[in-house]
């Protein structure tokens, strides 16, 4: 697959950029955003592939559609890592069914109980990634520090149990991402 480019929303780089030296320039000259020059296509076969893949997998096939300039081994590592242990839910992002055709997208599960969790995730990961090649490919001398807090979860987020259906819980009460205790007390 060939590496997609990206360019800016204001029409102000001098050169297409690729995904790596997106991340590591991060916003675009002028304030503008970064984006594909191209977007890929997923038709309903990919999709249906897709769809019976444990979220790391498929998280790695979606950015592969994109032609990172990251190699595939890397992608896959990076996504494995990003959606594993610090997700309270083995399916990352289950999809629950309510009935009368309606389903829930539950995108809590992640280390903050909220939905940018889903790419924020890896995005340091991918960041560290392109540093080091950047640094191999002596296109940069940077170094940076990116903290990453440790994968450990809480014992009160471990539950794999569905906010939206009635649990029971040691006082039979029913818990939801807004009861569950802050780790600041409040």
């Amino acid at each position: 697959m060939s590496v997609i480019a990206y360019t800016d929303t204001r029409g102000l780089i001098d050169r297409p950029r690729t995904f790596t030296e997106v991340l590591l320039e991060g916003i675009a000259p002028g304030g503008g955003l970064f984006v594909p020059q191209d977007l890929p296509h997923l038709g309903p076969a990919e999709l249906r592939v897709m769809a019976a893949l444990p979220y790391a997998e498929r998280a790695a096939l979606v950015y592969e559609t994109f032609g990172l300039d990251v190699s595939t081994a890397h992608v896959h590592r990076i996504c494995s890592t990003a959606y594993g242990a610090n997700f309270a839910h083995p399916q990352v992002a289950p999809v629950r069914d309510l009935g009368d055709g309606r389903f829930v997208l539950e995108l809590w599960h992640g280390p903050t109980l909220a939905f940018k969790d889903m790419a924020l995730q890896c995005m340091p990961l991918f960041f560290s990634q392109a540093l080091e090649q950047a640094h191999q490919s002596g296109a940069s001398q940077l170094d940076y520090l990116i903290l990453v807090p440790p994968a450990a979860t809480p014992a009160w987020r471990r539950s794999t149990a569905s906010p939206i259906a009635p649990t029971r819980a040691s006082s039979s009460t029913t818990r939801t991402p807004a009861s569950r205790p802050c780790r600041n007390g409040r």
